[in-house]
């Protein structure tokens, strides 16, 4: 089995609670940067690469100047072959169960790029953060096989619960 390095980066700006609109588009289209499909540039040192060997995740979070929104980054070794993780990643419908308090992942978009295996999908997230309390966000996905990378970004023409987002595998 090849030995695959997955690397999670997300950026995330939260807002003050309310409720996401149907119908309604976001108020802005993007506050944050979004990623660029390639390898994430990560740098990690001696003892974060011995975690990994050991079969640790690292797991790293900052907080951007405002205080209010930050970086989550999460690296694991997975022993698989890149196509088997790829069709785990892509299958959003497949996330719940998988992603903790995530209750509602489903596909709305779904479309090939030309014609070396990119894709954009288009997905619906509820997290149940507690009893009575969830966010409802709605991404917009870039596949790019030879980059062998998935961007995503809230989609800006729905209203979401978060103020942004944007993530990278």
């Amino acid at each position: 089995m090849l030995r695959l390095v997955v690397a999670l980066v997300a950026a995330f700006f939260a807002a003050a609670a309310k409720a996401a609109q149907p119908g309604v588009p976001h108020p802005h289209r993007g506050k944050l940067k979004p990623f660029v499909p390639g390898p994430p540039a990560l740098k990690l040192s001696a003892s974060d690469q011995a975690k990994l060997d050991a079969g640790e995740m690292i797991t790293l979070q900052t907080k951007d100047a405002s205080g209010v929104g930050g970086r989550a980054t999460a690296v694991q070794a997975v022993h698989a072959p890149p196509k088997y993780i790829w069709k785990q990643l892509l299958d959003l419908d497949s996330y719940v169960g998988k992603v903790e308090k995530l209750s509602v992942c489903k596909t709305y978009f779904d479309q090939k790029e030309g014609i070396d295996g990119s894709r954009r999908i288009k997905a619906r997230f509820l997290v149940k953060a507690a009893p009575g309390f969830g966010f409802e966000y709605f991404c917009d996905h870039h596949y790019s096989a030879p980059k062998k990378s998935l961007t995503w970004t809230l989609d800006y023409d729905r209203d979401n619960d978060f103020d942004d987002v944007c993530g990278h595998w």
